[in-house]
């Protein structure tokens, strides 16, 4: 008896994740049901952390860009301000 499972991987990361587990001549697969289990479950919080560091690494990027865009908001509203009080720097 043979066991394959593919697990679909985040869409950032390798394609697929196989696990497959064969009988040996002195070991069933039905006696590994143990260490079959804990495959899937490490599979499932690789692919949960994946995620998780993907969204992470994304959320990032959006704060840095709001910050970017909210700093230069501000340099280009206190430099109009500026200009239209009389305060553009020429002396």
């Amino acid at each position: 008896m043979a066991v394959e499972l593919e697990i679909a991987c985040w869409k950032r990361g390798p394609s697929a994740e196989c696990l497959m587990w064969c009988d040996a001549p002195c070991e069933k697969v039905e006696d590994r049901l143990i260490d079959i289990a804990v495959e899937i479950v490490l599979a499932g919080e690789r692919q949960l952390r994946k995620g998780r560091q993907f969204f992470y690494e994304e959320d990032l990027r959006r704060f840095e860009a709001r910050e970017n865009n909210r700093k230069t908001r501000r340099n280009n509203t206190t430099s109009h301000e500026f200009s239209e009080n009389g305060f553009d720097g020429s002396a």
